[in-house]
């Protein structure tokens, strides 16, 4: 499943706005509108109650009777519910002040409201709210969130964790619930109530939804067996169609895609900019995974200071890591099948203060919860091993960023280099 953030508004050509309409409260956003600069067709799933509220009503008979629909007023604080004849007028005067302003069909516009049970809409305030809304209609990420936190009733907590944890998918799937509870401020029992609310058992199913949700793009059916011994045997079950080539390539290029997309310029802004302004820079990897730690070092010691690299050393890791402190950085490169040793090393850093960068295959790794940047290049591969194409590609990237952040300050360095290394041949 692919999660395109960006709420409402994310469809093209769909629009929204809010404002305090005073309908029950004072001093905050209690109306909202969602626009679509074309009629679009419409479809509802309604209460099978036999009391409805007048929202219910009006909008089946949009929905039911008429081809298409543009525009949705939601109103917070009253719900129009159990109001007689009279809250479903309160409908139609809404729909009609919002087909005067924006010039549409009366028909087209869908209603709602949601809080207090019985109590009659202050019309006059609802059409004053659509006619100021009207001019403030952007397809921005910024309007389409003021408007879902304008219709926040009670559940606002329960909302603000769920706008949370979709704009912050990859940190939530290793948080605890009582770190999320923490970083928003609200109570543990807002975030158990929306893992149920959802659907869920708790919040370690919830988690584990997030989990493979998140890492879905990086799945397939190859790699998602780690051993290489069993990867040999799904191999040779297979007919091969394609050459050699054609296959690595395939794999390659896809690889690099999924890279590219799945890593944004701010993260390699942020992940140079650690790089820069720390004092001592360590890179940690193993196995396969140090081909690209060996270039990564290769540039980032031509480039800045203090950088060194753990590879194949005789000495410990943690005797190596120990040395990191807040004002340090470190670059932990891990790919399937994961280093515990790794992971408690990421473990140990990140307790003494300095600042992690993780290169991975997938984000579901689980040194991620440890990391400042992570940076995902996946390593999936026809044969049993993994590929590290992608990743150095990634690690390419990165220190392109740092050149082009530090000015290319390293000139002079280089030329001392050169100076020497020309003369090698001499002798």
């Amino acid at each position: 499943m692919k999660i395109i953030t960006g709420g409402v508004t994310a469809a093209k050509g769909f629009q929204a706005a809010s404002t305090a309409a005073g309908i029950k409260y004072q001093g905050r956003t209690d109306m909202a509108m969602v626009y679509s600069e074309k009629p679009c067709v419409a479809a509802g799933t309604f209460t099978t109650n036999i009391v409805k509220a007048a929202p219910v009503k009006w909008d089946q008979e949009i929905v039911y009777k008429h081809p298409t629909a543009q525009v949705i007023i939601c109103n917070s604080g009253i719900a129009n519910a159990c109001t007689g004849e009279e809250g479903f007028s309160y409908c139609r005067a809404t729909a009609k002040a919002a087909a005067e302003t924006l010039k549409v069909d009366e028909n087209s516009v869908l209603v709602a409201s949601t809080g207090v049970i019985g109590m009659q809409l202050p019309i006059e305030k609802l059409s004053d709210g659509v006619k100021a809304m009207a001019p403030k209609l952007q397809g921005t990420l910024e309007a389409g969130n003021e408007a879902a936190k304008a219709i926040m009733t009670t559940d606002t907590k329960e909302k603000e964790v769920a706008d949370y944890v979709l704009e912050n998918l990859q940190k939530c799937c290793f948080m605890t619930s009582t770190e999320l509870a923490g970083e928003l401020n609200v109570s543990y029992s807002s975030v158990i109530r929306l893992t149920k609310t959802l659907g869920f058992t708790g919040y370690p199913d919830f988690q584990s939804f997030l989990r493979e949700t998140y890492a879905e793009q990086s799945r397939d059916v190859d790699t998602g067996i780690l051993i290489p011994a069993e990867r040999i045997e799904a191999i040779k079950k297979k007919e091969h169609k394609a050459t050699v080539q054609d296959t690595v390539c395939a794999y390659t290029l896809s690889n690099i895609q999924s890279t590219i997309a799945s890593n944004t310029e701010e993260q390699y802004r942020k992940a140079s900019s650690i790089l820069i302004n720390s004092d001592v820079k360590y890179i940690f990897s193993s196995r396969g995974s140090t081909c690209v730690g060996e270039f990564l070092n290769t540039i980032l010691r031509q480039t800045l200071p203090h950088v060194y690299n753990y590879g194949s050393h005789g000495q410990n890791m943690f005797d190596f890591a120990s040395d990191l402190k807040k004002g340090d950085a470190a670059v932990f490169i891990t790919y399937s099948r994961y280093s515990r040793l790794m992971y408690l090393t990421a473990e140990m850093v990140h307790k003494q203060g300095a600042s992690i960068i993780l290169l991975t295959d997938k984000p579901t790794c689980e040194a991620a919860k440890f990391a400042d940047v992570v940076l995902t290049a996946r390593g999936d591969s026809s044969e049993f091993y993994n590929s590290y194409v992608a990743g150095m590609f990634a690690a390419e990237m990165l220190c392109a960023y740092i050149c082009r952040e530090t000015n290319y300050s390293n000139q002079e360095l280089l030329e001392r280099i050169d100076e020497y290394t020309s003369q090698i041949g001499n002798f």
